[in-house]
């Protein structure tokens, strides 16, 4: 039994308060009444006009998700009708171009939309998602950046950023949209290893190595920055090892400007460190305990970090 036009009316209301697409169910449900031209109805009911517009901007979404192209302009030409200045409904005609996989013409109409509103997040977003699905990467870094400029706040559109940077192999500026995140969320451990990780993409293992120790720090059985860390700390010491046995005192190509800095005791120290959390981690895995095991120096796994080693976490992390 099909509901009534009130059910369905409440039905699709509260699937728009949900938040959840429930695009198949819209279309099933709003179909019907647009086709019917009921909701012609509730335009004309006191009570229902205030949410009948708003329904054929719901339906025609839900229409565009399922494909149903036909149902979708059907709504997109009675909102132009309605409302032939509203940027809200030049967007649907947009998404109707992109859902249409005409990316040209949906370029045209954001752009047209843009120049009357530089500041319309709603339409650079849809102008960023057009042009990574056309594959249009730099375009999209660039449109991105101006987004930026506007909302320098926005965390996701900073994480959106860096993920381009380092798909186009542009590390350095992955490294910059990444210090942005952690200046706004100074907290979050995740901003700090993912820092870590660019750095030592670059070749910046000593700043590498702080900030695998800061993850540490905030996340105290955080296994990738441990494992970070002996990493770092072993192509540290194969570098301090290098520049010991050179039969010159020439400068030597380093891996930081700071590297000699850094003593052999405080990088073994780090290095037993790293190895003893490993392990730790690993405890109850008796196979990888075996595999880590020949990497240890003959600590044990469950002993917790002793005194010594928390100080030169705490002594590094201030340099």
């Amino acid at each position: 039994m099909k509901p009534s036009f009130a059910n369905s009316i409440k039905l699709l209301d509260s699937y728009r308060k949900s938040g959840e697409a429930k695009a198949v169910e819209t279309v099933q449900t709003g179909k019907p009444l647009v086709e019917s031209g009921k909701i012609k109805e509730a335009k004309d009911d006191g009570n229902l006009m205030h949410i009948a517009w708003t329904l054929y901007e719901q339906i025609t979404i839900a229409a565009l998700i399922t494909c149903d192209f036909e149902l979708a302009t059907t709504c997109i030409n009675a909102l132009t009708i309605k409302f032939p200045k509203s940027t809200r409904v030049k967007k649907l005609v947009g998404m109707e171009f992109e859902a249409k996989g005409q990316h040209n013409q949906a370029l045209e109409k954001y752009n047209e939309l843009l120049e009357i509103d530089p500041s319309n997040s709603v339409i650079l977003k849809r102008k960023l998602a057009t042009l990574l699905s056309v594959g249009e990467a730099l375009e999209a870094i660039k449109s991105l950046v101006k987004y930026i400029d506007i909302f320098p706040n926005d965390s996701d559109a900073w994480i959106k950023l860096c993920e381009l940077y380092l798909n186009e192999h542009m590390y350095a500026q992955a490294a910059f949209c990444v210090e942005e995140l952690i200046i706004l969320a100074p907290s979050n451990n995740y901003y700090y290893l993912k820092y870590a990780e660019i750095q030592y993409t670059l070749g910046n293992v000593d700043t590498a190595l702080s900030y695998y120790l800061k993850v540490t720090q905030l996340s105290r059985d955080n296994l990738h920055g441990f494992y970070g860390v002996k990493l770092c700390t072993g192509r540290l010491l194969k570098e301090l090892d290098r520049i010991a046995s050179s039969e010159t005192k020439k400068k030597v190509a380093t891996l930081s400007s700071n590297l000699t800095s850094r003593s052999v005791e405080t990088l073994n120290s780090l290095d037993e460190l790293a190895t003893e959390r490993i392990l730790h981690c690993y405890s109850s895995n008796h196979g990888v305990v075996e595999k880590l095991a020949s990497m240890s120096i003959g600590t044990d796994p469950h002993t917790p970090i002793s005194p010594a080693s928390k100080k030169v976490v705490e002594e590094w992390l201030k340099l």
